[in-house]
């Protein structure tokens, strides 16, 4: 077929040939990129339409059943930092409308960011007294860099210890360990939290109890 021919046959439509239809169809369940997303039209229908599906699923968290807008700012953290919309949602919570990390994710984002040699924790035990400090080796240039300590003169003195049904009297150094790795990211790689604040940093900042006695 020559030229001309090929450029008439687009115009009147003609069904793609049978070997691109499958490649057709893969691209048309795609994920919209963030770019097409947010420009409106198809894109932002098909991203909602997906919202409205994940929204009505019994597996995704509380803050996100029924709530299809949060869903689909889900979905656009999730495009941003190329991972699956469910893991946003089980690890971003909703603190006073302010989404924020679990201290579990807080860990896996500074791990998953390529700068550092996998997080660790220099921990000291005196009896009551304890202290954590997360500390990595940066790739590029072999240092070993450590965060700020959190001992429990700090978490007394924050308040962490003395919250109602807090985790902190139960299992301090896990709470601890937590805490050093918010202020590692927030030191040397805000960019892998999206400049998000974690959990326990939202309840901090609104004063508010967790729900969940956390």
């Amino acid at each position: 077929m020559s030229e001309p021919e090929i450029v008439e046959a687009e115009v009147q439509n003609e069904p793609a040939p049978a070997e691109n239809k499958e490649a057709l169809a893969v691209k048309a369940y795609e994920m919209p990129t963030r770019a097409d997303m947010w420009a409106g039209g198809q894109s932002f229908a098909d991203a909602m339409r997906m919202a409205k599906v994940l929204s009505m699923a019994p597996m995704v968290p509380q803050s996100y059943q029924n709530q299809p807008g949060n869903c689909l700012i889900a979905i656009d953290m999730a495009q941003r930092m190329n991972m699956p919309p469910m893991m946003i949602m089980q690890n971003l919570y909703i603190v006073n409308g302010n989404p924020g990390w679990s201290g579990q994710a807080c860990i896996a984002l500074i791990n998953a960011s390529g700068r550092f040699t996998p997080l660790k924790f220099k921990e000291e035990h005196n009896g009551d007294d304890f202290s954590c400090t997360a500390y990595a080796t940066e790739i590029a240039t072999g240092e070993v860099v450590y965060g700020t300590t959190v001992d429990k003169k700090m978490a007394k003195e924050c308040g962490w210890l003395d919250k109602s049904g807090s985790y902190w009297k139960k299992m301090p150094i896990q709470m601890a360990r937590y805490r050093s790795a918010a202020f590692f990211a927030r030191t040397y790689c805000p960019q892998a939290l999206m400049g998000l604040y974690t959990e326990d940093e939202l309840y901090d900042i609104k004063g508010y109890p967790k729900e969940d006695g956390k």
